[in-house]
């Protein structure tokens, strides 16, 4: 998702930075949703199709990650991606802590914070904001890279095949266990985003049939189905059951990254490439916008999710990758915060 993502510029993938580009913009477009969880019947009903069609996004961010750098064909220094790619990561995550930990505090207590609520939640209680979650996930995914090279480096197609079959089986089980609490298996150490990662690497690397397509686009298809269709029948809203690592978003995901590899093949672009490397800033700022334009924009302009979301996730991003641009040109720290 980040520019660290792009460790070889001079052999960019384009197909890789549209699928950011419109990841990112999914992203966005899932943080408008939840002010519509209680509306009307008709929006809340919109709602739940919009999110459930896109949750595809962080999956499809982690993909990437694993298909850019987990080719063990390509040179790879861990001394220096620890000083630059994790290191980078991890002055963002504090940096915009501080920002967020800031904003909430303001927000909810006016001039009379103190240092201390500040600290408190960022370091002690809580997550500074919500969507900071991924950034602590994908720090994670880092650490765990240099090892997954060694075995990827080491393993034949058919044992990577198996990892990814035991991702997709632990998936599953966990996907299942809330429906069934008494199953009382579990396999979960072996599935989640380090699934993903595989994956990415292995459909970016390996060609797979047209049979073999065509059964993940039908899949993904029916799964879409069943997603919208379970929240909608139990009058839920979206990711009220597991989202993002359940088998059925899975699915989606390896479609949507099939069809952006299979179909988007063009020669890269420099304009694409530059808002690519700007989506990790844009993640990062994005949600500061939402609130500013959630408390400015009359409500009888939200009067509509299926107009307003859209047209609310192209304002921020724009403006997010405005200024996701200009804190990238600031000298020495602007590369490490954005």
């Amino acid at each position: 998702m980040t520019q660290i993502l792009n460790s070889n510029r001079n052999k960019r993938v384009a197909y890789l930075d549209l699928l950011r580009i419109l990841a990112i913009f999914a992203v966005i477009f899932q943080h408008f949703c939840p002010g519509y969880y209680n509306a009307d019947d008709f929006n809340k009903n919109a709602v739940n199709i919009m999110v459930s069609l896109t949750d595809w996004c962080v999956p499809v961010f982690v993909m990437i990650s694993g298909a850019l750098l987990l080719n063990p064909q390509k040179e790879f220094s861990v001394k220096r991606f620890f000083k630059k790619n994790v290191l980078r990561i991890f002055v963002a995550l504090c940096f915009w802590s501080i920002i967020y930990g800031v904003y909430y505090n303001i927000s909810h207590f006016g001039s009379d914070w103190k240092l201390t609520s500040l600290i408190i939640p960022i370091f002690v209680k809580r997550l500074p904001w919500y969507h900071l979650w991924f950034v602590y996930m994908i720090l994670a995914l880092y650490l765990l890279m240099p090892i997954i090279r060694i075995f990827l480096k080491n393993a034949t197609q058919k044992q990577i095949q198996y990892f990814i079959l035991l991702a997709v089986l632990a998936s599953s089980i966990e996907y299942w266990n809330v429906f069934m609490p008494t199953l009382n298996f579990s396999l979960s150490e072996m599935g989640g985003y380090v699934g993903y990662l595989v994956i990415g690497y292995y459909l970016n690397r390996f060609e797979l049939t047209n049979r073999s397509r065509k059964i993940i686009y039908l899949s993904a298809l029916l799964s879409a189905i069943w997603i919208v269709a379970l929240n909608w029948v139990n009058g839920v809203p979206p990711h009220t059951y597991p989202s993002y690592t359940s088998p059925f978003v899975m699915v989606i995901s390896i479609a949507v990254f099939l069809l952006f590899k299979n179909n988007c093949q063009i020669r890269p672009n420099s304009h694409i490439a530059r808002l690519s490397n700007l989506v990790f800033g844009v993640y990062l700022v994005h949600d500061l916008f939402i609130q500013f334009f959630s408390n400015i924009i009359p409500k009888e302009w939200c009067s509509s999710a299926l107009v307003f979301v859209p047209i609310a996730a192209i304002a921020v991003f724009i403006c997010s990758a405005i200024v996701s641009f200009v804190i990238s040109k600031i000298p020495v720290v602007g590369k490490y915060i954005t």
